[in-house]
């Protein structure tokens, strides 16, 4: 993106998984570390095995499971505190797989993005939102499809998480998807959706 603003260079990684018929979190991980990433932490969301390789990552588990709207709200909480210097928060679903082949992170940690910090990044695109130039795009609708990989920026993640409307969705167990909520929040609070 040609925005004036800064880099992201510290990260918080955090991947949310649940039990699964067909389990994808082993090749999200393995991914993850393929594209630069080794620092993960896991949000276990009832009864998951992960596999011996990964048996060193740090995890929290919550069992009885949380639901996946609570996760990730607990999650991106939690992440948060525990990366204090972390300027970007990347918040992944366990079925997201990354491009081995392809320095996923120095690209995202080379380009600019906005210097006001109050963005969401997501590195996901579903059809619905593909534009026809090839590139990064800000999408200036009401984000609704794809929670798979977002990134927070520190600013963009505290006031998600301090928000109102968001508390009070977590609280009531609030039906819609993790992606309409963080949609509806951003178009409130004029947060940068790209």
């Amino acid at each position: 993106p040609d925005y004036s603003g800064g880099t992201l260079t510290s990260w918080a990684v955090g991947i949310t998984t649940a039990p699964r018929r067909q389990p994808t979190l082993e090749r999200c991980l393995r991914s993850l570390q393929a594209c630069g990433w080794d620092q993960l932490h896991l949000f276990i969301d009832g009864e998951v095995s992960v596999a011996e390789e990964f048996s060193a990552a740090s995890k929290t588990v919550r069992n009885p499971a949380a639901g996946a709207w609570r996760n990730f709200y607990l999650s991106l909480s939690e992440l948060l505190r525990r990366s204090p210097t972390a300027n970007a928060f990347l918040m992944i679903q366990d079925d997201a797989l990354w491009p081995s082949h392809l320095p996923v992170r120095d690209y995202l940690e080379q380009i600019r993005w906005p210097e006001d910090d109050r963005f969401v990044i997501s590195p996901y695109c579903c059809a619905d939102y593909t534009e026809e130039k090839a590139g990064w795009h800000e999408f200036r609708d009401t984000w609704v499809y794809g929670a798979v990989a977002l990134i927070f920026s520190r600013t963009a993640a505290e006031e998600f998480l301090a928000d109102p409307i968001v508390i009070e969705r977590c609280r009531h167990d609030y039906q819609a998807g993790i992606d309409v909520v963080i949609g509806d929040w951003a178009k409130r609070r004029s947060i940068r959706v790209l």
